[in-house]
């Protein structure tokens, strides 16, 4: 998610557009995606990040790894 902080390069939100964009030529192409921006958001929450770039500590890979481990028929580590 872009947060306010951006220094006017990025508005906040535009990136939804983007995603909806992505998500349809994936699908077109049978490419599996994961949403990143709503688990990002929930991890973050609604309060800004210091760098709005920097998701420091904040786990989130754990949605690729779950998904790559469910293509690969394999149990994911924990």
């Amino acid at each position: 998610p872009i947060q306010d902080r951006t220094n006017g390069i990025f508005e906040p939100g535009s990136e939804l557009e983007y995603n909806v964009i992505a998500a349809r030529v994936m699908a077109a192409h049978g490419v599996v995606v994961n949403d990143m921006h709503a688990y990002a958001l929930a991890q973050i929450g609604e309060k800004p990040l210091p760098n709005p770039f920097a998701y420091n500590r904040i786990a989130l890979h754990a949605p690729i790894v779950a998904q790559i481990a469910q293509r690969l028929n394999v149990t994911p580590p924990k």
